[in-house]
């Protein structure tokens, strides 16, 4: 489809990220608004979200990665843990305290995998992973 076609399919998928992203910014917006019903109005939330978003953008794709790398490797255990709970929910019966316990233990397990995968390291960092890996299997 030549040139032509390069355009079009470009703009086709212009078009679907701001779509989504307009979308993920008002839905921010709407649901920290409900949080915080004092707070910033709907549009407030809007500018700051866009605002935030626009500077981490400016930080560039590696510098993201880099620093959402260590929150993902402490959130994915979190959640894997809460979606097994959610299925043996049945068998636990009305009791959160086998939910606290679990996701207590998982997140204490997890957070030497935060630190480990920080993009910057000291001697604090490597101090904690050692004596975490002396102690966790």
């Amino acid at each position: 489809y030549g040139t032509a076609g390069q355009v079009l399919i470009a703009a086709i998928v212009l078009v679907a990220c701001l779509k989504t992203a307009i979308g993920l910014v008002v839905a921010c917006a709407e649901i920290f608004r409900r949080m915080f019903p004092a707070g910033p109005s709907v549009r407030s939330w809007v500018v700051i979200f866009s605002v935030a978003a626009a500077i981490l953008a400016h930080a560039g794709l590696t510098a993201i990665i880099a620093w959402s790398t260590p929150v993902l490797m402490f959130l994915y255990p979190l959640a894997i843990t809460a979606i097994i709970l959610g299925l043996l929910d049945p068998w636990l019966g009305a009791s959160r305290l086998p939910h606290r316990i679990m996701t207590g233990c998982v997140a204490l397990a997890a957070l030497p995998d935060l630190v480990r995968a920080l993009p910057i390291q000291g001697s604090g960092t490597r101090a904690i992973t050692h004596v975490t890996d002396m102690v966790l299997p």
